[in-house]
C-alpha cells in the first residue's frame, strides 16, 4: 500500500505539473491568437487614411478593450531592428529583438508575468514584433481552483549584501505570488527548517501541521528561469487518514487471522504431533542397533483409524526398516567375513597379498618353538619384467604374472605360503626345514622351472628371476627385518648377473650401509669437485701415431685415495648423480683439449663415455654444443661413446639423440661391442661412426682361434658399413700384429700406455711428435746422402 501510495503521489504531482504547463501553454496560445488579430483591427480606416502607423493606431485605439477582455497587463511594439516604438504605461523598459518564431518566458522582476514575443506583419508588409505581458495571478488562481491546491512562485530574495531579508530565510527565497497564503506560508516556513532547498526542488516533501498533512513540491518548468520555482501545496489529510486506517485495519485483520490459523492448525496437528513424538523416541534405538526393541514398540503404537494416514505409513515403514536392518546386519556379518578373506589375497594371481603375508610372518615369529622350527623366506623378483611389460603391454604382463604364480605353486608344498607383494615381486615361506640347504634346493628348482619357455601372444619368452633367501629367526626377528634382508640378498643376486639365488649374509647389511655412506660422499664429492680425469692414448695401428685419448674418470677421495670407476659408477647411475658428473666431464674434457691445443698438442681427438641417464636427457646435444663453443673447439675433435646395451633401451630416443649429435659434427662410437644382447640391425639404421671391440675378445686373441675369427668378422662387417674400428685392451705386440693383419684402424691398451694425467698425456704427445720429427730428419738426411753418391 505504501508503494502504491508513493506511486500515486508521484503520478498526482506529475499531473499537476502537466496541468500547470498546460495552463501556461494555453495562455501563450491565446496571446498568439491575439497578436495575429491586432494588425487586422481597424484596417479599413487605415487604408482610407494611408497611415503607415496603422498598427500603432490599432493598439492605441483597442488597448482598453485588449486589456479588459484579454487580461493583458502591458504591451510593447518593436520595429524590425528591435527598437521600441510603442509601449503601454505599465510596460517594462525592455529592448526587443526580432525573433524568428514566437517565444514566451516568465519574468518576475517586479510582478510575475508571462511575457510573449511574436513577429507580425502589418497590411503594408512591414515587419514588427509585439510583446504582451500577462499577469500570472489569474493563471495561478485558475490552477488552484481546478486542482484544489495552493500554488505560488518563489524567487531568490537577498539584499545588497546577499543576506536573506524576509519570508523563507533558510531557503533565501521570497514568495512572489501565493494562493491561500495564510495557510501555505506557515507550512513553507516549517518545511524550510527541516529540509534543504536543493533537496526540496523537484522532490515531494510531506509535512504535518497541527492534525493536517500536506505534500509540497518545488518545480521548475521550460521557459522559466532557473531561479524561479513554482511551489504546489496539496492537502492530503483525508488521504493520509484513510491510509492509516486501512493499514491499521489490515494489521489487525492479519494478526487475528494468523492467531486463529495457528490455533486451528495446532488443534488439527496435536494428535499427529504426539504420534510423531513417539516415532522420534524410537530413532535412537535404530542408531544404537536395538532393532528388536524398536520393532516391539512400533507394534504397540499401532492405532485404528477409519483411514490410513501418513503416520500409519511411516509406522509400517519403520517396522519394515527394522526387519530389513536386522537381516542386513546378519548379511553384513557374513559378507565381512568374506571380504576379510578377499582382502588377504591378490586379485590377479589368487596368491596371498602383502598384508596376509606380513601377518603370517608375524604370527610365525611369535611362535614359542620358532627356534626349533625355523622357516625360510625366499624373495623372488623377475628379471627384466619392466621391459616385457613396456614392450608387450600391461595385459601381457598380467598374463605373465599369472603363469609365474602357477609355476611357483607347482614348486612348493601345500604347507608352504606363496604371496605376491606387488608388481613382479613374490615371496615364499618354506616351513619345516630339516636342513638349511633345503631352501637352496627349492630356489634352484624355482629358477629352472621359471626358465621353461612361455608362449605369450604368439611370442615365446624365456624369463628368469633373482632370489634372495633368509632364514628366521637367525636373519631377522621381525617381518620388516626379514623382508629387508631378503631384498638385500635378492639385489646381490641381480648384481651377480641375474638368474641366481643368493643367501643373506650380514656383510650385505654392512655393504648397504657402506653404499648409503658412499652415496652421501658422492654428493659431497660432486660439490667439492673431487673427481679428476685420466687419459689413455688411442693409436693409429697402421702409422703408429697417436690420434687421441679416451677420458677416464677417477675419484680423488680425501681418505681412500684414488678410486676407479668400478667403485662408484654403478651407484652414480642408480642415484642419478651421474647426470651432473657427466655434464662436468664433458665440459672439463673440452677445457683440457683446448688447453692441449694451445700448448702445441696439435689436432687430436678426445673420447668421452656417455651414461644411459645422460643419453635420456633431451638437452644432451645442447650441452655438448655449449661446451664446444665455450672452449672454442671444433666438433670433430670430440667423440662420444655409448655402450651397446644402451642402444636398445629406447631405440627411438637413442636414434634421435645420435642424429642430433651427428648434425652437430660430433663423432659417435659404440663401446664394448659384442657384449650386449641386441640385434645387429641397428648398425645400419643408427647414425654411428666408430665401433669399439670389447677387450674380452682381444685378451685371448693369440690363444683362442674363435676370438680371432670373431674379431676378424667384426672388423670386416664394420668396414662394410663404413665404420672405423677401435680395439680395446691391446697389451702385446702379438695382439697388435694380428689386428694389423685384419686391418683394424685404431688400438688402445697398456701396450701403448696406461691412463695418464693431463700433464703426462701432453708430454706423451709431445714426445711422439719429437720422435716423428727426428725420424723425418733421418729419412731426409739418408735421401740427401743417397742423392750425393
Amino acid at each position: 500500500m505504501s508503494s502504491l501510495a508513493s506511486q500515486q503521489q508521484q503520478s498526482n504531482f506529475h499531473d499537476l505539473q502537466n496541468e500547470l504547463s498546460g495552463l501556461l501553454l494555453q495562455s501563450y496560445r491565446q496571446s498568439l491568437q491575439l497578436i495575429d488579430l491586432i494588425p487586422s483591427l481597424g484596417s479599413g480606416d487605415a487604408e482610407n487614411r494611408g497611415d503607415s502607423h496603422s498598427l500603432i493606431d490599432n493598439l492605441n485605439r483597442n488597448w482598453p478593450t485588449l486589456q479588459l477582455n484579454w487580461g493583458i497587463e502591458s504591451a510593447t511594439l518593436f520595429d524590425e531592428h528591435g527598437k521600441r516604438i510603442w509601449q503601454t504605461d505599465l510596460g517594462n523598459n525592455l529592448s526587443g529583438e526580432m525573433a524568428p518564431a514566437p517565444i514566451w518566458q516568465i519574468d518576475c522582476h517586479t510582478t510575475c508575468r508571462q511575457v510573449i514575443n511574436s513577429p507580425v506583419i502589418d497590411d503594408h508588409g512591414n515587419a514588427y514584433h509585439i510583446q504582451l505581458e500577462v499577469s500570472l495571478a489569474d493563471l495561478l488562481i485558475d490552477f488552484s481552483l481546478i486542482a484544489n491546491t495552493s500554488i505560488g512562485i518563489l524567487i531568490p530574495s537577498v539584499d545588497n549584501r546577499g543576506v536573506s531579508v524576509k519570508d523563507l530565510k533558510n531557503w533565501q527565497q521570497t514568495i512572489k505570488l501565493m494562493t491561500n497564503p495564510s495557510q501555505s506560508l506557515p507550512l513553507l516556513q516549517k518545511l524550510q527548517r527541516s529540509v534543504n532547498f536543493s533537496n526540496a526542488v523537484n522532490n515531494i516533501q510531506s509535512i504535518q501541521v497541527d492534525e493536517n498533512t500536506y505534500e509540497v513540491s518545488l518545480t521548475s518548468l521550460p521557459n522559466v528561469p532557473d531561479s524561479v520555482h513554482f511551489v504546489i501545496v496539496v492537502d492530503v489529510s483525508k488521504r493520509s487518514q484513510w491510509m492509516e486506517s486501512a493499514q491499521n485495519f489490515h494489521i489487525v485483520v492479519a494478526i487475528g487471522g494468523i492467531t486463529l490459523s495457528c490455533l486451528l492448525l495446532l488443534s488439527l496437528l496435536w494428535q499427529p504431533i504426539s504420534r510423531l513424538h513417539q516415532q522420534a523416541q524410537l530413532l535412537p534405538l535404530l542408531i544404537t542397533g536395538e532393532f528388536s526393541t524398536a520393532l516391539d514398540r512400533l507394534k504397540k503404537n499401532r492405532t485404528t483409524h477409519w483411514f490410513r494416514d501418513e503416520i500409519d505409513i511411516l509406522n509400517e515403514t519403520e517396522e519394515e526398516v527394522c526387519r530389513k536392518l536386522t537381516d542386513m546386519r546378519q548379511d553384513i556379518n557374513r559378507k565381512a567375513d568374506t571380504l576379510h578373506a578377499m582382502a588377504m589375497y591378490d586379485s590377479l594371481t589368487d596368491l596371498a597379498n602383502r598384508r596376509a603375508f606380513m601377518e603370517y610372518i608375524s604370527e610365525a615369529l611369535q611362535n614359542e618353538d620358532i627356534e626349533s622350527h625355523p622357516f625360510a623366506l625366499l624373495f623372488i623378483d623377475l628379471d627384466n619384467f619392466k621391459r616385457i611389460n613396456d614392450s608387450m603391454g600391461h595385459n601381457a604382463g598380467d598374463e605373465l604374472l599369472k603363469i609365474v604364480a602357477q609355476r611357483l605353486r607347482s614348486c612348493v608344498r601345500n604347507t608352504d605360503i606363496i604371496a605376491r607383494l606387488g608388481g613382479d615381486e613374490f615371496c615364499i615361506i618354506i616351513n619345516g626345514l630339516n636342513d638349511e640347504s633345503d631352501h637352496e634346493i627349492v630356489a634352484d628348482h624355482l629358477l629352472k622351472r621359471l626358465r621353461v619357455p612361455i608362449r605369450l601372444r604368439s611370442t615365446e619368452l624365456i624369463i628368469s628371476a633373482s632370489i634372495g633367501i633368509v632364514t628366521a629367526p637367525k636373519d631377522g626377528r621381525t617381518s620388516e627385518d626379514l623382508l629387508q634382508n631378503a631384498d638385500l640378498a635378492m639385489y646381490k643376486a641381480k648384481a651377480l648377473g641375474r638368474n641366481k639365488f643368493q643367501r643373506f649374509d650380514r656383510i650385505m647389511t654392512d655393504q648397504a650401509v657402506e653404499q648409503l655412506a658412499m652415496e652421501s660422499e658422492l654428493r659431497r664429492a660432486i660439490r667439492a669437485q673431487e673427481f679428476v680425469l685420466h687419459y689413455q692414448p688411442q693409436v693409429d695401428l697402421a702409422k703408429g701415431t697417436i690420434i687421441g685419448f679416451e677420458a677416464l674418470v677417477r675419484w680423488q677421495h680425501p681418505d681412500r685415495g684414488l678410486l676407479y670407476p668400478d667403485r662408484f659408477i654403478g651407484l652414480l647411475e642408480e642415484t642419478g648423480l651421474i647426470v651432473p658428473l657427466g655434464s662436468w666431464i664433458i665440459d672439463e674434457s673440452c677445457r683440457q683439449l683446448h688447453e692441449w691445443q694451445l700448448r702445441g698438442a696439435g689436432d687430436i681427438r678426445l673420447a668421452i663415455n656417455i651414461s644411459p641417464r645422460q643419453l635420456q636427457n633431451c638437452d644432451l646435444a645442447n650441452q655438448v654444443e655449449q661446451a664446444l663453443r665455450r672452449h672454442e673447439l671444433s666438433p670433430d675433435c670430440l667423440e662420444l661413446e655409448i655402450t651397446e646395451s644402451m642402444l636398445m633401451d629406447n631405440i627411438e630416443l637413442t636414434s634421435r639423440q645420435l642424429r642430433s649429435l651427428q648434425v652437430l659434427g660430433v663423432t659417435v662410437a659404440i663401446d664394448d661391442f659384442g657384449t650386449g644382447h641386441s640385434s645387429l640391425s641397428y648398425l645400419k639404421s643408427l647414425p654411428l661412426d666408430i665401433l669399439k671391440i670389447d677387450r674380452s675378445f682381444i685378451k685371448d686373441l693369440t690363444q683362442e682361434k674363435d676370438d680371432e675369427e670373431i674379431v676378424s668378422a667384426i672388423i670386416a662387417m664394420a668396414h662394410k658399413l663404413n665404420l672405423l674400428v677401435v680395439a680395446e685392451g691391446i697389451e702385446t705386440e702379438a695382439h697388435q700384429s694380428i689386428l694389423n693383419h685384419h686391418q683394424c684402424d685404431f688400438g688402445q691398451g697398456y701396450l701403448y700406455s696406461k691412463p695418464l694425467t693431463a700433464e703426462q698425456a701432453l708430454e706423451f704427445v709431445c714426445m711422439q711428435q719429437t720422435q716423428i720429427e727426428t725420424l723425418a730428419n733421418v729419412v731426409q738426411d739418408s735421401a740427401l746422402l743417397a742423392s750425393q753418391k
